[in-house]
């Protein structure tokens, strides 16, 4: 008699762990509106949850100036978000994102929306003239952009085109690798699985130049600080750009956390 479903003592097979951004490598700040937030009064701080860099943590210590936070949102999936209008905004309290401000490659993830069209949402130093310093994205004319600027000429001024309303929650994946054939990749994927990305081969300038600071929902050009209107519930900023093994993990694990 043949016995069947029978395992043979040690061979059962483990399962995979579940992907999560903890597992990726060249690490440099995961935040994700469930976890490390201090929330007294508005976020009066977000911690990276990136062992490796933990100098990456936000944080705002004026009470007016604190982003809010929100436990249920329904376009994130019923899930918590941090939002910022108008003077809202967080700084980093130690490090900076000086990885992003050297020419190395990078790959940022970031659920999200903007609140409002033209909003400036992520990453530029506060020069007291000329270019902007760093990196932003806004939504202008209804699209989503990416401007990089090293405080003396446009880097780069990249367009991906997908219509998004101020209503909708997508997912942004952005890889700047300056030395390479593609510069820059965006694409966007919003609810539905509707996507779209667009590429680049060439840049306006040369790569960033180091900035002094870089708030998270403020961005500034000429002298100006201008901080964001937009909702966060996640962002993964690794200084490489992800296997093709490693992006599809991200991507799997965003949309479905996000329902998107």
């Amino acid at each position: 008699m043949i016995g069947i479903g029978l395992g043979i003592p040690g061979t059962a097979r483990r399962l995979a762990a579940p992907f999560t951004p903890a597992s990726l490598s060249s690490q440099l700040c995961w935040l994700r509106a469930d976890l490390g937030v201090t929330n007294p009064s508005g976020v009066s701080a977000w911690a990276n949850q990136y062992a490796t860099t933990p100098d990456r943590d936000y944080a705002q210590s004026v009470a007016g100036s604190r982003p809010t936070y929100t436990a249920s949102s329904a376009p994130f999936n019923s899930l918590p978000i941090i939002g910022n209008a108008n003077t809202r905004y967080l700084y980093p309290t130690a490090g900076d994102f000086d990885d992003l401000h050297g020419g190395g490659d990078f790959s940022l993830y970031l659920v999200g929306r903007f609140t409002d069209d033209g909003a400036n949402w992520l990453w530029s130093s506060i020069p007291s003239s000329g270019t902007q310093k760093g990196v932003a994205l806004i939504r202008a004319g209804g699209t989503l952009r990416v401007l990089v600027g090293n405080g003396v000429a446009a880097v780069l001024n990249q367009n991906n085109g997908l219509v998004l309303t101020t209503t909708d929650a997508y997912i942004v994946r952005w890889v700047f690798t300056p030395g390479s054939a593609t510069k820059s990749k965006l694409r966007v994927t919003r609810s539905g699985g509707i996507d779209t990305e667009v590429t680049t081969a060439s840049l306006l300038a040369s790569p960033i130049a180091g900035a002094s600071a870089t708030p998270l929902g403020l961005f500034a050009s000429g002298g100006g600080a201008y901080p964001a209107i937009w909702d966060c519930a996640e962002m993964i900023v690794v200084s490489a750009a992800l296997s093709v093994g490693d992006d599809a993990n991200v991507m799997a694990y965003l949309r479905a956390r996000y329902a998107l």
